[in-house]
C-alpha cells in the first residue's frame, strides 16, 4: 500500500474514533442531565417529609426563671437609663464645693 492510502485510512480511523468518543460522551452527559432533571421535578412535586419539632415547642416553660430574668433585665435597664440621665455637671459642681470646704477647713485648722 502506498503511504497516501495508509495515511488516509489512519486519518479516517482516528476521526471515526474521536467522533465516536465525543458522541458517546455527549450522550452520556445528556442522559445524566435528563435523569437529574427528572429527579428534581419529582422532588418538587412530592411533599417533603415532616421535619423535627421546632425548638420553641421542645423547650419547657419555666415561669419562675423567666420572671427572675425579666426582673434582672428591668433592673439593669433602670440602672442604665438613670446613668444616662444623671446630672454629672451638678455632681462636678457639688464635688468642687465639697473639696473647697475641705480645703478651707484644712487651712483654718
Amino acid at each position: 500500500m502506498s503511504l497516501w492510502a495508509v495515511g488516509t485510512i489512519a486519518g479516517a480511523l482516528t476521526g471515526g474514533v474521536l467522533y465516536h468518543a465525543f458522541s458517546s460522551s455527549i450522550q452520556t452527559r445528556a442522559a445524566n442531565v435528563s435523569t437529574a432533571l427528572h429527579e428534581c421535578s419529582i422532588a418538587m412535586v412530592v411533599p417533603p417529609p415532616p421535619g423535627p419539632v421546632p425548638a420553641a415547642r421542645r423547650i419547657e416553660q419555666r415561669p419562675f426563671t423567666e420572671l427572675v430574668k425579666r426582673k434582672w433585665n428591668e433592673e439593669i435597664e433602670s440602672a442604665w437609663v438613670s446613668a444616662l440621665h444623671y446630672d454629672y455637671a451638678g455632681l462636678w459642681s457639688r464635688t468642687k464645693g465639697y473639696a473647697g470646704e475641705l480645703v478651707d477647713r484644712a487651712k483654718s485648722s
